[in-house]
């Protein structure tokens, strides 16, 4: 496993030509506030809250080596960090958390980003890669051998996707103890001479660091959780948010999450799955998005069985994002749909020939469902370059 951390950059470092603070930069003057104010009674999803996540997932892709890993080695920047601080998270820390496991299809790669000020972390899990075709075989490998019975709500759940669950397990024990110093108001960075109380000690468990114990009381609030993901980034963010909805060992990891925000995400398990959210005692809002004739949230198809979506889904079309839970993404019949959505890419860029489709891989970038969450004349680079939506519309507003 490689753990490493980003270099911490300010507004100076991002606009050198320009004064640091000006119409656009940083993108959302007041984030932090933002997002630490937003609780369980806030309607998610918001509209700064789904950009900002949209970006942090999207970035979720680039490399991982331009890390600190040592204060005496040369530092590079990390998209993920800048991104953030664009945004208006200045002086925020990322921690990079990566396995990978040829043989068990296992290509894990998690963010987990604090705000300077530790009111607010987010964890951003990176999506399938395009050009690893280990990495799709993970999104095809739905049922293990011998089917592994996960305990969610007290329940034996049997129709969680394995490869999904696998990849969020690769990882969890590290993400987790990042997690955990996080919540105890700690930098995320600030491992030295660490001696952490077990899990199962609650929101009560007690913390120290460099020799500095911190005991966050049961009656205050932990910083703001966000967990979010493009793709298999998706679902992973979700199946980590079920483990820490379901299981009272994460306690305070509950009481800080806010809202699990996905963006082409594929469904992750079938109704025995959505029944354990659904027994969940006020559950942690679940926000998915889904652009245009995107073939990933219809995945996995329905040859390998019934799978279905949680949360509440918004899909974008004719310009704006419409609430369509009542009527989610369902399977596509079988692969072949998703075949045909892979040679639409090339035979859509002529249009006739587009519409024959009804799906195409090319709606599952990235980068369409970041700027389709922006508000006018915003981006997350923080310029002034944009001022209409795709297609030349006004930038929607839900």
């Amino acid at each position: 496993m490689q753990v490493s951390n980003a270099q911490v950059l300010d507004l100076d470092d991002l606009r050198a030509y320009r004064p640091p603070l000006d119409a656009h930069f940083p993108v959302y003057r007041d984030l932090v506030d933002h997002l630490a104010a937003l609780d369980e009674s806030h309607l998610h999803p918001d509209d700064p809250t789904s950009h900002v996540l949209a970006a942090c997932a999207g970035y979720a892709y680039a490399e991982t080596a331009s890390t600190l890993l040592d204060p005496d080695l040369p530092r590079g920047i990390n998209a993920v960090s800048a991104a953030m601080t664009r945004l208006g998270l200045p002086g925020c820390r990322c921690r990079i958390i990566t396995e990978q496991v040829d043989a068990m299809l296992i290509r894990s790669t998690a963010f987990v980003v604090q705000s300077a000020d530790t009111r607010v972390v987010i964890v951003a899990y990176r999506g399938t890669e395009p050009s690893d075709l280990l990495n799709w075989g993970t999104d095809l490998d739905v049922h293990s051998r011998e089917r592994t019975r996960v305990r969610l709500a007290g329940t034996a759940v049997d129709d969680l996707h394995a490869g999904f669950h696998r990849n969020v397990r690769a990882t969890a024990f590290e993400v987790l103890r990042t997690l955990r110093r996080a919540m105890a108001g700690r930098s995320i960075y600030d491992t030295d001479g660490e001696v952490a109380a077990s899990p199962r000690a609650g929101a009560g468990g007690t913390t120290r660091v460099g020799g500095a114990g911190r005991r966050r009381g049961a009656s205050a609030r932990p910083p703001a959780l966000y967990l979010t993901g493009h793709s298999l980034g998706g679902a992973m963010a979700v199946i980590l948010g079920l483990r820490i909805m379901t299981d009272p060992v994460y306690a305070e990891l509950r009481r800080a999450l806010r809202a699990v925000y996905t963006f082409g995400q594929p469904m992750i398990g079938g109704d025995g799955t959505a029944a354990a959210y659904a027994a969940v005692v006020d559950p942690a809002p679940i926000a998915r998005f889904v652009y245009r004739q995107d073939p990933v949230p219809h995945l996995p198809p329905a040859t390998v069985g019934r799978y279905r979506h949680i949360g509440r889904e918004w899909r974008y079309g004719g310009g704006r994002w419409t609430d369509t839970t009542g009527r989610p993404a369902g399977q596509m019949l079988s692969a072949l749909g998703f075949a045909g959505a892979l040679a639409a890419f090339p035979l859509g860029q002529v249009r006739p020939l587009g519409r024959l489709f009804p799906y195409t891989i090319s709606d599952h970038f990235p980068h369409y469902y970041v700027d389709a969450l922006a508000a006018a004349d915003v981006c997350e680079f923080g310029d002034d370059e944009l001022s209409a939506g795709p297609d030349g519309r006004p930038r929607p507003r839900r």
